[in-house]
């Protein structure tokens, strides 16, 4: 693996402004990169693509200034600022979640999950900020939670914003929205297709715009609705 900054947690790495990180000619195929405490300064764009076993771990403490892109099997998104859109897209592995440090989205955040061998997670113990739109995007069954079904932590959607379904559409797989807040009045419109896709609103969650939900399953597991359903 590479590590920026390793179990030091007082060290830092700045990556001056009109720069990136990418990988090379023989790219990322294995082992693991780990960027801990990491800020990006500018707004260059980041594009990650890893293959193969490998692992993207970011942060905690980072601060990604550019469009940030990461692609892999496993993506571990534990404590970073995103100034500009950020997009993750998991491929296969095993369930990855925020591990209790939050993440904070200045733009819109883009899941697209390709994996049927675990979850993406944010939220997880933690009170990750969503400032823009979150788009979904799911075509393989592990499945997005936006909060854990236990324990702590109130992921909260601002004023003004809402949860789309992406180009790729939301065709298996599920999301499960656990203690999530969606603040302001902003209408949600949520088409999934397939025959196995589900929707779960759970946990003291709380809905502030109206709600359309068209979708196989729809699980009302604890909620607050505000607007019309």
């Amino acid at each position: 693996g590479i590590q920026f900054c390793g179990g030091n947690t007082t060290a830092t790495a700045t990556l001056a402004a009109s720069k990136t990180i990418q990988a090379g000619s023989t790219g990322l195929t294995a082992g693991y990169l780990y960027l801990k405490q990491f800020t990006q300064l500018g707004n260059s764009p980041i594009n990650l693509s890893a293959t193969g076993t490998s692992v993207i771990y970011l942060g905690p403490s980072s601060n990604f200034g550019g469009a940030f892109s990461a692609t892999a099997p496993d993506i571990w998104a534990q404590g970073s600022t995103y100034n500009s859109p950020a997009t993750f897209t998991k491929t296969g592995g095993s369930s990855n979640h925020n591990n209790q440090n939050q993440n904070i989205f200045n733009s819109t955040c883009t899941i697209n999950q390709q994996s049927s061998t675990g979850y993406f997670m944010l939220g997880y113990n933690s009170n990750d900020l969503f400032n823009d739109n979150i788009i979904l995007n799911s075509t393989a069954s592990g499945g997005i939670y936006l909060g854990w079904t236990s324990g702590s932590g109130t992921p909260t959607l601002s004023t003004g914003k809402t949860i789309v379904v992406g180009p790729a559409g939301f065709n298996a797989g599920f999301l499960s929205l656990n203690s999530f807040t969606q603040l302001g009045n902003s209408p949600i419109n949520l088409n999934f297709t397939g025959t196995n896709t589900a929707i779960y609103f759970a946990r003291n969650s709380n809905i502030g715009g109206n709600l359309s939900i068209v979708s196989p399953d729809v699980f009302f597991n604890g909620c607050t609705f505000n607007g019309s359903v």
